[in-house]
């Protein structure tokens, strides 16, 4: 099986910036996990232009640092 890993972050700096989204799905399509996920900061201007994901949209999901 192959499956097809996409994120969304609050930008492009590596060790810096953080995922905002994470998305796979199988060769079939089937969608195995969509998540959005809170980051620490609390704005992202220049990346929410390109994903169009905003503050509002992960208000209330969990924390990329929390473990459950």
């Amino acid at each position: 099986m192959t499956i097809i890993l996409d994120t969304e972050t609050t930008g492009l700096r590596a060790g810096e910036d953080e995922l905002l989204q994470i998305s796979i799905i199988d060769d079939s399509g089937e969608v195995l996990i969509n998540q959005y996920l809170q980051p620490s900061v609390e704005e992202w201007p220049e990346a929410q232009e390109i994903n169009h994901i905003t503050p509002e949209d992960v208000r209330n999901c969990p924390h990329v640092w929390d473990p459950a």
